[in-house]
């Protein structure tokens, strides 16, 4: 009876041995996935939801091209309710995630016009119609005293803030750091990628 009971032991770790190579071997899933997208346009700011990024387990490595000066380019991520509330009144592009085809998808968001000064100027009567065109004068002064078209200082506002060294970050990679990023971040932390 020991004799049969140690042959059926050796079979089933045998049977166990071979399932556990079965599993590191052919049915191991693969060691990294990867997603790709590109954006089309020149988009100032370019803002990955953390929930794209853990849409698979594991380490995130963030790969950044195409800036036209990479010294410049900044990846930053914080608190996707801070980055919604710093990118407020900015044109930026959000990168999703569809599960069923595993592909990464690019939507434009634009800012929405703001209501508060129409309100803040029926509020204030002619006082506050006088206030209100005062800065606008000053803050286009500023741009065409630095540049000789009016089109640049377009250009110059359109750019928008930069994201690099806002308190906001919990981290920050700048230049060349920033081509390639390994992060851990949860699905409540968005990263934003920006370049001039």
């Amino acid at each position: 009876m020991r004799f049969v009971l140690a042959i059926v032991a050796f079979v089933v770790a045998a049977v166990m041995i071979v399932a556990g190579i079965a599993q590191r071997t052919v049915f191991a899933p693969p060691s990294h996935i990867e997603a790709a997208t590109s954006v089309s346009g020149d988009p100032r700011y370019l803002v990955i939801d953390g929930s794209v990024l853990n849409a698979h387990p594991g380490q995130q490595t963030l790969n950044v091209t195409g800036a036209p000066d990479q010294a410049k380019q900044v990846v930053a991520y914080g608190r996707t309710a801070d980055m919604k509330a710093w990118l407020e009144d900015q044109k930026y592009v959000a990168v999703g995630y569809k599960k069923t085809t595993g592909a990464l998808t690019t939507k434009t968001v634009t800012p929405k016009p703001a209501k508060g000064s129409d309100d803040k100027g029926d509020a204030g009567g002619a006082a506050g119609g006088t206030a209100t065109p005062a800065p606008t004068p000053a803050t286009t002064a500023t741009p065409s005293a630095g540049a000789s078209s009016s089109g640049t200082g377009t250009a110059a506002q359109a750019a928008g803030p930069n994201p690099a060294g806002s308190d906001l970050w919990l981290e920050e990679f700048d230049g060349e750091a920033a081509q390639v990023t390994r992060m851990n971040i949860p699905d409540d932390v968005s990263v934003i990628v920006a370049s001039d």
